[in-house]
């Protein structure tokens, strides 16, 4: 299965010793929005999105109208496209979409009246706000690794 090989490369980088060089910091990535943008099949101002990410303005309930109810996907893809972390990681994107939709169906809405996909992306996004806004990047030496293990941890 696609997502089982995806999480058994991810297992191997998360094993990998770091380098002990390592600054910590992810370089923000410009201008690749266009080829994501067509793989989420977004009908959005997409510029405007992704500068609204690391505020308080953003809109979860918003983003869920403008993203056809697939928020939690395209969050996370959009903020580990933001920090270039597809290439930094070598996720494949395609796979990740899988693997992200995959997680989105076990929510259950009808179960759960709060906890389910919308709440998991919104704590992302709020996570995301104090990780920007906070300078947790510099003040604990994120790296990739750190910041993808955050963004899907939330």
């Amino acid at each position: 299965m696609e997502e089982t090989a995806w999480i058994r490369s991810a297992t191997r980088i998360l094993n990998l010793k770091r380098d002990s060089n390592d600054s910590g910091t992810i370089i923000m990535a410009a201008g690749e929005n266009r080829s994501l943008e067509s793989l989420l099949n977004f009908d959005y101002n997409l510029t405007e999105t992704m500068e609204s990410l690391d505020t308080m303005e953003f809109n979860i309930f918003d983003f869920r109208t403008k993203t056809k109810n697939r928020e939690l996907t395209s969050l996370t893809s959009l903020l580990l496209h933001k920090h270039s972390l597809y290439s930094g990681l070598h996720i494949p994107i395609n796979k990740f979409l899988v693997f992200m939709d995959k997680i989105t169906s076990g929510y259950n809405r009808n179960a759960a009246k709060y906890h389910h996909d919308t709440h998991a992306a919104d704590v992302c996004q709020t996570l995301y706000y104090f990780i920007i806004n906070g300078n947790w990047i510099t003040l604990a030496k994120m790296d990739n690794i750190d910041i993808c293990s955050m963004i899907l941890a939330a």
